[in-house]
């Protein structure tokens, strides 16, 4: 598919969002979810690779990369002549304007324009992979609750007009007319209402500011739903984990490096499981392949992301859901240093557990259905464990849930700094709102800064870990 240089007038009503990305590289899980998007959502991706040379010139490399590229982006749309479509004055645009959200040497961005062609989100690449595109455009304004007000009104007449049933016998009939004739003009009212909203929602799009900032106010606490998503958002985990989260099951995700580790941890959980005689479920949800392959091969629990590509967006799914939320935050000015943000900071410690250059054991994350219970380091979440004895007196009065976290608590506040593993936390060079201080998410020392240059080849990093201990 071609976008004929005639300008973006000729796609009236249709909703249309540019993807700029830095010369031709972009990676094949980037391609592949991007495909997906702009086949299904209903909306046209038009994409300029911005040339890495000053002159904004294209060798014949480049070219033929293109060319190539091309019939990958089977959904989306290109502009016919590169050379001649992108000027130095639209890269001069992107850095006025869409700096930082564009940067060389960062990733790939989606802006949203309006029907005017106005930018109305200058990046929804973390709006699209946090929340599916049928649960952005149909989590929209609406007329909610109107329906349930005549059944109000009824029983408020009736209570107020029992007195006199006996001496106006048809009281009671006098109300139901009067009742459905305030129905029937509600009723109306509400889809004339409904209709005007649906008309607005076609005219624009729902890949905007204020539908990200909406979307955020619906997710008031941190929930297992959030981390690991639900049928109606973006969903990254096997059927079989996802039926887990409708029950009052306990479940445990966990991630690591290191196989010793793993396997006394799955060991002491299904031992656990036994002692309390309460069904606790495992599912390995961390990036190293061989872990994975090994849990699959000894059936220590389930490997509930069991491709490459699962993992990936995943954590993916994470990444962007922590810069998305920083940015909802800063909207409404609650991110600064000191932000304790219940959300954030359990993203962030899951995202500093599986950090290119974290070097921890393992760590787990214990929920109970949908509620997160405790997420911490695999060394303490092990000693709680370990020291079942110790605690078990008190689960007929609190709950196996509340004592697991209090005795977690108690040993995180009488631990020792130099038991806890290198943590490392990854901030995009995009995001503007980099806090200078950042307490580690485990011992709240302050973090060490450091500025990383990677170059991943058009590949995502996280994908090639293949450490194993």
């Amino acid at each position: 598919m071609l976008f004929k240089d005639k300008g973006l007038n000729d796609w009236n009503s249709t909703r249309v969002a540019l993807l700029i990305t830095q010369g031709l590289h972009i990676s094949d899980l980037r391609i592949h979810f991007l495909n997906w998007f702009a086949l299904y959502a209903n909306t046209r991706l038009l994409w300029i690779p911005i040339p890495q040379n000053n002159d904004a010139s294209w060798t014949t490399e480049d070219e033929q990369r293109f060319a190539k590229l091309k019939r990958r982006m089977r959904n989306l749309y290109w502009l016919d002549n590169l050379q001649k479509m992108i000027s130095p004055q639209f890269i001069r645009f992107v850095k006025e304007q869409l700096f930082p959200d564009f940067q060389m040497g960062g990733e790939p961005i989606i802006v949203s324009l309006d029907q005017q062609g106005r930018i109305v989100h200058r990046n929804i690449m973390h709006m699209i992979h946090v929340w599916a595109y049928k649960y952005i455009e149909e989590n929209t304004l609406g007329v909610q609750g109107i329906y349930n007000i005549t059944a109000l009104v009824k029983k408020e007449l009736k209570k107020e007009t029992s007195n006199i049933n006996d001496v106006i016998p048809e009281i009671n009939d006098m109300v139901s007319v009067l009742v459905g004739d305030i129905d029937s003009k509600i009723v109306a009212w509400a889809h004339n209402i409904e209709k005007r909203i649906q008309n607005l929602i076609e005219q624009s799009t729902p890949y905007n500011n204020e539908r990200e900032k909406f979307l955020w106010q619906q997710e008031p606490n941190y929930s297992l739903d959030l981390v690991v998503g639900t049928w109606s958002r973006n969903v990254y985990l096997h059927y079989e984990i996802q039926k887990w989260f409708d029950t009052k099951n306990y479940i445990f995700l966990y991630g690591g490096n290191h196989i010793t580790w793993i396997r006394e941890f799955t060991s002491r959980v299904h031992q656990l499981g036994s002692k309390i005689q309460l069904k606790v479920e495992l599912a390995y949800v961390g990036k190293n392949t061989m872990i994975r392959s090994v849990i699959e091969k000894e059936k220590m629990s389930h490997s509930a992301l069991y491709d490459s590509y699962l993992v990936g967006w995943f954590w993916t799914r994470l990444q962007s859901m922590f810069l998305s939320r920083i940015y909802y935050l800063d909207s409404i000015n609650r991110f600064d240093e000191e932000c304790n943000d219940e959300i954030l900071q359990g993203l962030k410690k899951l995202l500093a557990y599986e950090g290119k250059n974290t070097r921890i054991e393992g760590w787990a994350l214990l929920s109970k259905g949908k509620k997160v219970v405790v997420c911490g380091h695999g060394v303490k979440i092990l000693q709680v464990i370990n020291e079942y004895e110790i605690w078990k007196e008190n689960i007929a009065t609190k709950g196996f849930d509340e004592v697991f976290k209090d005795h977690h608590e108690m040993l995180i506040s009488a631990s020792s700094l130099k038991s806890h593993s290198c943590c490392a936390l990854e901030y995009s060079n995009t995001l503007n709102k980099i806090s200078e201080n950042e307490k580690c998410p485990e011992c709240s020392y302050s973090m060490h800064k450091f500025v990383t240059f990677t170059c991943c080849h058009g590949h995502d990093i996280d994908l090639d870990e293949e450490c194993y201990h």
